[in-house]
């Protein structure tokens, strides 16, 4: 079982849109290890990256700190920032990080001729009257396992699912088996959805999904 995870490089959706802008800049030109290192000292010198968050900020010298909160940091200033921070893999592999989310939610790909090209649900979310949540909730809804961008949910693991919908699914279960047996009708609360008790229950598998709902619903109501 394997739980349903977008990306822990963006912990607030909100900055999802900010790297989709900064990847704008960049749209045509090939992804290469230059490109996502590139992408990655954008990220950084627009303040979308890295500034405010301890974890980042506690290796830096004064120096550099100094230049991230400043009112202007220049692309030169940025590079060092991030050569400093020494990662593993180079600061290109944190670009790739910075891009997944976006190539996963569908606003983003690398097209044939491996140039970075933003999808038109890409350019909707760009655009002045987006709509986070129906964003999210679109993209959600064509989320689904296997992914050809990610080998960890493989179909011959047995992988054949949307999540959200399988969601859906496993509520609907679950409220007719309450209403079956005259109570009130449950649902996923928000503790099961969030704190991940939801992904035992389901396993995001569909073999499993029908009778762990009968479990849950067992479990609360007998």
């Amino acid at each position: 079982m394997r739980l349903w995870s977008v990306s822990t490089t963006l912990r607030n959706p909100e900055r999802i849109r900010t790297f989709l802008k900064v990847l704008k800049e960049l749209e045509g030109e090939v992804w290469n290890k230059g490109t996502q290192k590139k992408y990655q000292i954008l990220l950084l010198q627009k303040k979308a990256y890295g500034i405010n968050v301890p974890e980042f900020e506690k290796t830096l010298s004064k120096e550099h700190l100094e230049w991230l909160h400043s009112d202007s940091i220049t692309y030169e200033q940025a590079e060092e920032i991030l050569n400093a921070k020494n990662y593993e893999g180079g600061g290109e592999m944190r670009g790739r990080q910075s891009f997944n989310p976006l190539e996963k939610m569908g606003l983003a790909y690398i097209d044939a001729g491996k140039k970075i090209k933003i999808t038109t649900f890409g350019e909707t979310f760009l655009s002045e009257n987006y709509d986070l949540g129906d964003i999210f909730f679109r993209s959600f809804l064509k989320w689904q396992y296997p992914n050809p961008d990610l080998n960890k949910y493989s179909a011959k693991d047995g992988y054949n699912i949307k999540p959200l919908i399988a969601t859906f699914h496993l509520i609907k279960k679950i409220n007719t088996l309450c209403a079956v047996k005259g109570v009130k009708e449950k649902g996923v609360s928000k503790i099961e959805f969030v704190g991940g008790s939801i992904s035992p229950q389901l396993g995001f598998h569909p073999r499993n999904s029908s009778a762990s709902a009968k479990i849950k619903v067992k479990g609360e109501v007998a």
